[in-house]
């Protein structure tokens, strides 16, 4: 199996060869995250525990989100990691109990009520007809219409049909009545009931075990707030929606949860817009729309957000390419946490260029038309380790132009303590930064030797933070709920 990205895995599969590939598993663990993924099988530490999701191993229904490789089918259908989620749904256990099959591990809550009620409903039937058929005996008792029958034989008659009467034959009438009532009232509220007996099962709940990523939230980072040049800046719309949303000055709040007042508009601020034309010339995430109509993204999902804001704002992949061409890539790795690419103007009559481009950049502190550019992205602390100077404004007027300072351990706190407060709010923060290069003579081949040439004497461009919304009407769901005195546990792996 060749895989690449946008390729959804066929079948279990042991990787071959693999090259910066990485996997969503989002479908068997819950975690947006992307997998990395290797062909290299690493030496197990002792009293290391097994992983759920192996190195080596791409599984059923996943998707490449980046890179390329090629696997060996080791499992399909019902024997893949899918399979065996979908058969723990569906399959019967084949226990028995004597000549009849064993069911009481799938009994709902009322189910084993009622059975407890039928034991002591029986056991006082029992009981009361053994008092009596004692009673009758002892007194003599006998058959007013044939004396001729003995009296034990009489009492044992009487006896009998005490115990049948004293079985309700009408409850199980009763109950399938009352809950078939429950599943029409259930259907009335857009609930369809697949078992009947599951309605009472619903109604005794008392707590409610959910995930979060994908179930109260959308599965879908999106941009929500950005800094760049000690300037913030809010982004609305959820999804990956394009045509849904924009940019505004920081502290704005859109009417209707997607459109900005003009007045706060920010679309054409050349420090937000320098920073996102540095982000997406350093993505490889593409956007566009599926068969359905929606707008869905190719690539790595901590890149998706990036996209999508710059396409709010018009910037676009497709035209960029118009203005550079990327000549090297250095692919994010755990170790450096931060990717990397380097890009050159595609024509040699630079002013022309510059005449065509129509996006209003921060052109007079940082020359993104240089022979070269590196631009760069990742973790914040990382790349402030990296940065010498940045981005600043030197007042709050939206069109000016900012200007690059020096990197002073002050500023460098001051942005440190912004990151932290990005994260409180449960954001994902992604540093942006850049290097203009005179030097065009050939960049070194080895991965590591050109990371250390390029990601040096860097120029911080801003943040931008990212969150995976949460579904429309969760909050009114879990008010619901706990006014039902239903308690609500979220389980994640994000904390």
């Amino acid at each position: 199996v060749v895989l690449n990205p946008g390729d959804v895995v066929p079948a279990d599969s042991r990787l071959i060869f693999a090259t910066d590939l990485k996997v969503n598993e989002m479908l068997l663990t819950g975690e947006s995250e992307d997998v990395a993924k290797t062909d290299k099988v690493k030496k197990k530490k002792d009293g290391a525990p097994e992983k759920l999701t192996p190195e080596t191993m791409v599984f059923s229904s996943c998707t490449v989100k980046s890179g390329n490789g090629r696997a060996l089918v080791v499992r399909t259908g019902m024997d893949t990691r899918v399979g065996q989620i979908a058969a723990l749904l569906t399959s019967e256990t084949g226990d028995k109990k004597g000549c009849l099959p064993d069911t009481s591990a799938n009994q709902t809550p009322l189910q084993v009520e009622l059975g407890k009620l039928a034991v002591q409903i029986g056991f006082l039937a029992c009981g009361c007809c053994t008092i009596v058929f004692v009673v009758g005996v002892a007194v003599g008792a006998s058959d007013p219409d044939n004396d001729d029958i003995p009296s034990w034989l009489y009492m044992i008659l009487i006896a009998v049909t005490l115990t049948v009467a004293a079985i309700p034959e009408g409850l199980p009438l009763c109950v399938t009545i009352s809950l078939s009532t429950g599943c029409s009232d259930m259907v009335k509220e857009n609930v369809l009931m697949r078992k009947i007996a599951a309605v009472e099962t619903l109604g005794s709940a008392s707590i409610i075990c959910t995930d979060k990523t994908g179930t109260l939230t959308e599965g879908k980072m999106t941009t929500v707030k950005a800094w760049a040049a000690f300037r913030d800046y809010n982004v609305s719309g959820k999804g990956f929606d394009p045509t849904s949303g924009g940019v505004a000055r920081g502290g704005a709040v859109a009417a209707d949860e997607v459109n900005f007042d003009e007045a706060d508009k920010r679309d054409t601020d050349p420090c937000i817009t320098s920073l996102v034309v540095s982000a997406v010339l350093c993505s490889n995430a593409t956007l566009a729309r599926n068969e359905e109509g929606f707008w869905t993204p190719r690539g790595n999902s901590s890149e998706a957000p990036i996209i999508v804001l710059g396409a709010k704002m018009g910037i676009w992949p497709s035209d960029l390419e118009k203005f550079f061409g990327r000549i090297a890539e250095i692919p994010f790795s755990s170790s450096r946490k931060m990717m990397a690419t380097v890009v050159e103007p595609v024509k040699k009559d630079v002013a022309a260029l510059k005449e065509d481009f129509k996006y209003p950049i921060a052109a007079d502190a940082v020359d993104f038309f240089a022979p070269r550019v590196g631009h760069v992205k990742g973790a914040p602390n990382y790349i402030l380790e990296k940065c010498t100077s940045l981005l600043k404004s030197n007042d709050s007027d939206p069109t000016s132009q900012p200007t690059t300072a020096p990197m002073t351990p002050e500023l460098k706190a001051d942005i440190l303590k912004k990151v932290d407060e990005l994260s409180s709010q449960a954001l994902r923060v992604l540093a942006v930064a850049m290097r203009p290069l005179t030097d065009t003579s050939k960049l070194p081949e080895d991965v590591d030797a050109k990371f250390d040439y390029l990601c040096k004497d860097l120029v911080l461009v801003g943040l931008v933070a990212s969150i995976d919304p949460e579904r429309d009407g969760v909050k009114q769901a879990v008010s619901d709920a706990r006014n039902a005195s239903v308690r609500t546990v979220m389980i994640t792996g994000d904390y």
